[in-house]
């Protein structure tokens, strides 16, 4: 019985006294609780823990140089440890300080950390990379005999071999806009905020009437054209031939093999359909509004050429041509309309079309007969008015470009393209207040659109910039109306469209995006207002977009 009451009592000497070192244990355990405790409230609330422990603070001393140096607290780890209880690291000692240097040295240390990039790494050039060994690198061989490279010259390998898969990373370039961002925008500020890469950056979103900015273009989905009745968003009966907005309205014209002509009235959300014409015998493969908007001229696929009134709805067949004896004609490339500049109340009163051998005829617009005919060396590819001065430009299929003078009707000059083999579509842009350069795109075969400049007396000879993005033939080419963007597609290879911005002369890079429908592109058009984008393809549909730079203000 006497072993149960023992464990229950105290510990104590004979005399009925405590033992001094269980005394010495008791008085420093609510000392040790107390700290332990500061400390866990230290590191939940944020204030500081050993500060005054040991009565005051060191002054602060001097380095050799005679630098000031500035005593830095570091943080203990394992102040606590997980069952509450004080750790070995929560003694009554105050915690460690380090000098933290000020001044020339620590500027000098933090520079030579903060310029030199993250990616370079010495032993590159030490290291030697096997191309044979898998797969994956073979690409990257030079010639066939080559099996190793060092560091340095496969990591410029993989970066190029990057380039041409996902074009160039021009997002991590600072004052990338330099070039073409006028002086008088001001420079950033320094505590502007700049937004994240996982949302939309709303600085690429000009307002109208402001300046195109390139890297990225807002791009608004619309409601497609309804070619058949009922089935909108389905294949149609035919590719689309032919494509372009009324000089004057958001009305739209399209036609194809079907033999039909169709007009919309786009309005950004219905687009209805206004009416259809079928044209007996007469498969249209080209279709151009008249500078006034109140006519069609249309060719076939032989020397047909027919009209149509877009007031009355009737066809009529144009006869003028059958006296020459062509097999075909391609076109018509109408002339501007007439405010689009000086020259334009002149050349917007002609025509023209393409015949056999390097004939081009020019015809007058009211009466529809030819006035003057003009000879290339070989067969032409295309032709543009200008707006600016009484000339046309012509370029046949061997990259000869021809600058005619329509009061003499004679070439002025002739010029061939060195850097294309074939020549397939040509595009001239007008003055604006955003684009003062007059610039003519040339499409060759090979798929390169090369731009050249037409503002002085006469056209530059070489190129003056080059854009290489698609890789089939150029099936054509068209200018917005104020001159800050192209557009380039070929027909021979799905969703090869591209959108240039002039005055950088680079593409959109998200445009057109991964899982746009666009199929193989035949015809595309821009209206002058309200910013829409007309893409017919090979199945038959026409796809409508809305670039928001160019909406109309309500």
């Amino acid at each position: 019985m006497a072993g149960p009451k023992a464990k229950g009592k105290k510990r104590t000497l004979s005399d009925g006294k405590r033992p001094a070192a269980l005394k010495s244990e008791e008085r420093r355990a609510p000392l040790r609780k107390s700290e332990t405790m500061k400390q866990l409230e230290a590191i939940v609330f944020g204030g500081d823990f050993g500060v005054g422990q040991d009565g005051a603070d060191d002054d602060n001393d001097q380095d050799e140089d005679g630098e000031q140096e500035e005593e830095v607290e570091e943080p203990e780890s394992d102040i606590l440890d997980m069952g509450g209880g004080p750790s070995r690291a929560s003694s009554s000692r105050p915690p460690k300080k380090r000098k933290k240097k000020k001044g020339a040295a620590a500027e000098a240390d933090a520079d030579s950390k903060v310029g030199r990039p993250a990616w370079i790494d010495e032993d590159d050039a030490t290291m030697t990379v096997d191309l044979t060994a898998r797969n994956r690198t073979q690409k990257l061989r030079r010639d066939y005999v080559e099996t190793e490279v060092d560091g340095v010259e496969y990591e410029r390998r993989l970066r190029e071999q990057f380039r041409k898969l996902h074009g160039n990373t021009n997002w991590s370039e600072p004052n990338k806009d330099a070039a073409w961002d006028d002086q008088s925008d001001g420079e950033a500020e320094a505590d502007e905020v700049v937004p994240t890469s996982a949302k939309h950056n709303l600085a690429n979103k000009g307002q109208r009437g402001e300046r195109l900015r390139p890297q990225e273009l807002d791009v608004e989905i619309l409601r497609e054209a309804e070619l058949v009745a009922g089935e909108r968003g389905q294949k149609g009966a035919c590719a689309i031939q032919a494509l372009q907005f009324h000089p004057n309205s958001e009305l739209m014209m399209c036609g194809g093999m079907d033999k039909t002509l169709r007009f919309f009235a786009i309005d950004g959300d219905e687009n209805p359909r206004v009416s259809s014409h079928f044209i007996k015998n007469f498969p249209i493969m080209g279709a151009r509004f008249m500078p006034s908007g109140d006519q069609v001229v249309m060719t076939c696929m032989d020397h047909r050429v027919c009209g149509f009134d877009v007031q009355t709805g009737q066809t009529s067949q144009i006869k003028a041509f059958d006296s020459q004896g062509f097999r075909r004609l391609v076109g018509p490339f109408v002339g501007p309309s007439p405010g689009d500049g000086p020259a334009a109340q002149k050349t917007s009163q002609l025509y023209a079309m393409l015949g056999d051998a390097g004939t081009m005829l020019l015809s007058d617009v009211r009466t529809k007969m030819p006035v003057r005919t003009l000879r290339m060396n070989s067969l032409g590819a295309a032709a543009v008015f200008s707006c600016d001065k009484e000339v046309l430009y012509s370029v046949d299929q061997e990259a000869h470009i021809y600058e005619w003078d329509l009061r003499t009707g004679r070439c002025r000059q002739r010029v061939r393209d060195e850097y294309a083999s074939r020549v397939s579509a040509l595009s001239l842009s007008r003055i604006t207040a955003n684009a003062p350069t007059p610039t003519l795109a040339v499409g060759t075969l090979s798929g390169n659109i090369d731009f050249f400049d037409v503002s002085g007396p006469k056209m530059s000879k070489k190129p003056t910039k080059s854009i290489d993005n698609l890789t089939t033939r150029i099936s054509g080419l068209h200018f917005h109306h104020q001159g800050e963007l192209m557009v380039g597609f070929s027909q021979f290879k799905k969703d090869a469209l591209k959108v240039v911005h002039m005055a950088t002369g680079t593409v959109f890079a998200n445009w057109p995006p991964p899982k746009c429908p666009l199929n193989a592109v035949s015809a595309v058009d821009l209206s002058r207002e309200g910013g829409f984008m007309a893409i017919g393809n090979e199945r038959g549909r026409v796809l409508l977009y809305r670039l928001s730079q160019y909406e109309k203000s309500k």
